[in-house]
């Protein structure tokens, strides 16, 4: 019973310091280094920093919204917690496809099934189109596209 009790204070106890590393890395931006892995540590913080900065110029949206993130969530802004962010942004954006992504993949696979339909007539081709216009699964324009491409 003795060595449970003993056990269980050990991870009440460090389970108090990880919570407080992380409160103060999340909103004071203050890390903690062992001396020994300073060195590697001023490595990584240039590394990670030539990583956002990319970031910022090359996908700014990406860069806008996970600052935007961090101040909603009350965390300091540094580098780690930005890309922590921009992270988790790339990872949300790559599950699930955009809804632009899904209408390409959509038309794409209606305007293959029209032209390469060789059993259909044209006049079936165009009566399908214009079912799919009247039910706004395409625009107008969309509809004259691929009118030009069945005819």
């Amino acid at each position: 019973m003795e060595i449970i009790t003993t056990l269980l204070m050990i991870g009440i106890v460090l389970t108090f310091f990880y919570g407080v590393f992380w409160v103060m890395a999340k909103f004071f931006g203050a890390t903690f280094y062992h001396p020994v892995e300073a060195r590697q540590a001023q490595s990584d913080r240039l590394n990670r920093q030539e990583y956002l900065n990319r970031i910022a110029t090359e996908e700014p949206d990406i860069y806008k919204e996970a600052i935007s993130n961090c101040k909603k969530k009350h965390f300091r802004v540094t580098t780690e917690n930005v890309i922590g962010e921009v992270n988790k942004i790339k990872k949300q954006r790559s599950s699930k496809p955009s809804s632009t992504q899904k209408l390409r993949e959509s038309l794409l696979s209606i305007k293959k099934s029209l032209t390469n339909d060789k059993t259909s007539s044209k006049l079936d081709k165009l009566e399908k189109l214009q079912k799919l216009r009247e039910n706004n699964v395409i625009t107008d324009s969309e509809f004259e596209k691929l009118k030009k491409d069945i005819i």
